[in-house]
Parts: structure tokens; C-alpha cells; sequence
């Protein structure tokens, strides 16, 4: 009997136990950046249903929290000790402000202001369409960096498998993408099964996908036409087959970022961590806009 209430015990144990942590997968990204400041860590939990991903530099400690069964992105600044909430509803909301300052800056402009603002962008687009290839590429070597890419920024990025490569101790796929006759982006991809997860493991990036076309509605058509991605990693609408072990993107054709997977594996976590933390402000999501949003 004694022996019963022992194997009865130890079971309702496991099954608190069960309750407590979450089986999900755990990675580690190492980022480099352009600069020393922007070098460090992406640590990301994926659960079934929700994503955490930590963010550590020298110049920022965010963290990113996606839960699914509330619709919503906590997005939160570790330093400063606060966070804003991205819902459809607050979204929506921005969008407006957004629209509103808008009209404001176009009612504040006068005619004249209009007509030379319209009358420099034909001039512009027209003395780019006679240009020959060299001279655009002149230009554009001569462009201050942030500017908008004239040969290439608009439009969804195509690839080219390029060959098997490996990355660590991962065996990769390389692909390199272009828009246009312009490299923008290089691609180390991998099988799921080659990583010992599987794509059920990582389907919270298609609802995840899902929900950030709900935020901006109408507009997810036209962005994706202008080149932002709202295809999951786990999908091969991105435009290559596999995860992305090794990214590097350039910019005005110099390397601008890289990311490398260091580490992939199968662990369980605790719920606290898809939780929001006590004694955080909360802020304007519009005063935030950016901070902390997964690139993927």
C-alpha cells in the first residue's frame, strides 16, 4: 500500500511538473553589426502558441514577447523599464495618427510647394529611366547611406541557390538574394529534420505572420509589393526552403548586418517567461514603433 501511495504521488508530481514548464525550442543567434555597439545575442523560446526573443547589445536590452491566444506583441525596453503593447486595436489607432500628421503636413504645404515637390520627383524619375546602367550605379555609390536605394529598394527580394555550404556544425544550403541585378542579401539555410526540430516545433511563426497582416490590414498587400516580408521563416513563400542559419544583408553593397544560429535545441521553459514583468510603464506604441520587432 505504502508502495502505491508512493507511485501515486510521483505521478501527480510529473503531471505538475508537465503543467509548470513548456517543451519548446530554444536558439541563440550571435548579431554583428556595422558598428561595436551593435554586436550581441538573440536568445529566442518558441512555444507552440507564443515567442520570446531577448535582444542584448551594448547599445540595447529588449525583449519581444508574442502571445497568440491574446493577439498581441509586448514589446519591451529592459533599461528604461518599459514596454508598449501592439494590438489590432492600438494599431489601428497609430495608423490614424499616422494619417492625421499626414494631412496636417500636406495642409501646412502651400500650392507652390506641392506642384515643385511633384514636379522634382517626375524629374527624378524620368532622368532615372534615360540613365545608362553605369551612371546609375555611380550614383548610387555616391548616395549617403539610409537613403532610399533607387536601383533596388522597392520589390521583393529574389534568390539563387548558390550551393552547399556549412555553417558551424550545420549543414547549409546558400542562397544569395537580389532585387534587381543588385546583391541585397545572403541566405544559409537548413532542413528542420537536419536541426532535430520539426516544423510542428516552429508553427507559431505562421501565426505570428498571421497576426502582424491583421495590424496592418489593407496595407499588407502593398508592403509586401514594396519588399517587406510577411512570409514565416518556417515558409517557403520567404523565397528559399529551410531555416536561416547564417544571414548577412547588405546595404549601398556593403555587408550591413550578419546573424549566425550558434545553438538549436529542444528544451522546456517556464510560462513566467511569456509573461509581462511587474513594475514596467507603459508607453505610446507610436513612441516606439520599430524597437525590438522580429526581423525575419
Amino acid at each position: 500500500m505504502q508502495t502505491f501511495r508512493l507511485s501515486i504521488l510521483a505521478f501527480a508530481s510529473l503531471i505538475l511538473f508537465s503543467v509548470s514548464v513548456q517543451a519548446g525550442v530554444y536558439v541563440v543567434q550571435k548579431i554583428e553589426g556595422p558598428n561595436p555597439s551593435q554586436n550581441g545575442v538573440n536568445t529566442i523560446y518558441i512555444d507552440a502558441d507564443q515567442m520570446r526573443m531577448e535582444t542584448k547589445t551594448p547599445a540595447e536590452h529588449t525583449v519581444m514577447i508574442f502571445r497568440n491566444d491574446k493577439q498581441l506583441f509586448w514589446i519591451i525596453d529592459v533599461r528604461k523599464k518599459t514596454y508598449f503593447e501592439m494590438t489590432k486595436e492600438s494599431m489601428q489607432n497609430v495608423a490614424k495618427k499616422a494619417h492625421t500628421m499626414m494631412e496636417k503636413m500636406m495642409e501646412d504645404m502651400t500650392d507652390e510647394q506641392k506642384e515643385a515637390m511633384k514636379a522634382m520627383q517626375q524629374r527624378i524619375k524620368e532622368s532615372m529611366s534615360n540613365m545608362p546602367d553605369e551612371e546609375k550605379e555611380k550614383m548610387h555609390q555616391q548616395m549617403p547611406a539610409g537613403m532610399m536605394d533607387m536601383h533596388g529598394a522597392m520589390g521583393k527580394i529574389v534568390y539563387k541557390k548558390v550551393g552547399g555550404e556549412k555553417v558551424g556544425k550545420y549543414d547549409c544550403t546558400k542562397y544569395e538574394g537580389y532585387k534587381g541585378k543588385y546583391r541585397v542579401e545572403e541566405v544559409w539555410a537548413a532542413e528542420p529534420s537536419s536541426l532535430g526540430v520539426s516544423e510542428s516545433d516552429l508553427q507559431v511563426f505562421e501565426k505570428m505572420t498571421a497576426f502582424l497582416k491583421t495590424l496592418t490590414g489593407p496595407m499588407s498587400k502593398m508592403l509586401e509589393e514594396s519588399g517587406m516580408s510577411f512570409a514565416a521563416p518556417t515558409s517557403d513563400e520567404k523565397g528559399y526552403p529551410g531555416l536561416p542559419i547564417k544571414e548577412v544583408t547588405y546595404d549601398m553593397g556593403k555587408v550591413n548586418e550578419t546573424t549566425v544560429v550558434q545553438e538549436i535545441t529542444k528544451k522546456s521553459f517556464s510560462p513566467d517567461l511569456f509573461e509581462l514583468p511587474p513594475n514596467l510603464v507603459k508607453n505610446d506604441p507610436i513612441q516606439g514603433m520599430g524597437a525590438g520587432m522580429p526581423q525575419y
